[in-house]
């Protein structure tokens, strides 16, 4: 038997225990995300991805292994911290140029933005809808609705 196939039964058997768990506790809501926990792995076996998980983790294992005694890899490790650090220091200098030279950002208004016209339906005017408007007011007035 294949020891993915073993791992996959293995934690879809502890998924089940704990769903188990949880419907017996009266959380059934987490039992039955726990039940789609559970078959999680044996998806992932039956479609072949549980293999491709398997491999990137060892994969990256190795890469980490290779990080500690390699000083090749730390160089570009600290390259890409370097990278890191002048985006965000080159960021804050902009900032700060762009404020250094007067250029102002002024706050726009909301209720200062031309709102689009809409004409009126057809077969009623403007003041059918301002009457419309006022009656509704006054009923949510009336109920003590502002």
């Amino acid at each position: 038997m294949n020891l993915l196939l073993a791992a996959a039964i293995s934690l879809a058997a502890l998924g089940l225990i704990v769903a188990v768990v949880l419907w017996l506790r009266d959380r059934r809501g987490r039992a039955v995300q726990a039940l789609g926990f559970a078959a999680l792995p044996i998806g992932l076996h039956l479609t072949g991805l549980l293999g491709l998980v398997f491999d990137a983790v060892v994969a990256v294992a190795r890469w980490a292994g290779d990080l500690v005694f390699n000083p090749v890899v730390w160089t570009g490790v600290g390259l890409l911290g370097l990278a890191v650090v002048l985006w965000v220091v080159g960021g804050f200098v902009a900032r700060r140029t762009t404020a250094g030279r007067g250029v102002e950002r002024t706050p726009v208004d909301r209720g200062t933005l031309a709102q689009p016209a809409q004409p009126p339906a057809k077969g009623r005017s403007a003041a059918d809808d301002s009457n419309e408007y006022d009656e509704i007011e006054a009923l949510l007035r009336k109920r003590g609705i502002e």
